[in-house]
């Protein structure tokens, strides 16, 4: 038997409950929407079915493999992405979400590699849009207009 790892897998289940508990006190669904807790019900499903696994595991005997850890070019990348996304996190209210995500994917595209034009303008801008479409549109979701004004 595993004691650390049936010990993370208790704790990881004590959270998943604690998050369950919680999101039971949120209404589910809104005017026969999802409501706000919607996402955080089926979240703590997830963590749950995790920890259990992880305990069962555990008990078993077997062994989860250990995780190799980026090293030179990996942590390039995850440093690149990890300062994309303050950078957008930072310039979100003030360009607006279409510019910002825009811009994000097209610096994140470019990190891995990707070196055609028409690629590295394309498909930021049509991601930029769908997600537009699917939220402010589609889900009525207020997304920061910034530079383009209006509500």
């Amino acid at each position: 038997m595993h004691k650390a790892e049936t010990l993370a897998g208790v704790v990881v289940l004590a959270i998943g409950a604690l998050l369950l508990n919680e999101a039971r006190k949120l209404p589910y669904l809104l005017e026969e929407v999802p409501g706000p807790g919607f996402l955080p019900l089926w979240i703590s499903f997830g963590i749950l079915i995790a920890g259990t696994l992880v305990v069962l595991n555990a008990l078993r005997g077997r062994s989860v493999k250990p995780i190799e850890w980026p090293s030179g070019w990996g942590i390039r990348q995850v440093s690149v992405l990890l300062g994309a996304l303050a950078i957008a996190l930072l310039l979100l209210q003030t360009l607006g979400f279409f510019i910002t995500t825009a811009a994000f994917m097209l610096v994140v595209i470019y990190s891995l590699g990707v070196r055609s034009w028409l690629t590295l303008v394309i498909a930021p801008v049509a991601a930029a849009g769908v997600l537009y479409l699917v939220f402010a549109v589609w889900l009525g979701v207020p997304l920061p207009p910034g530079v383009f004004g209006g509500e």
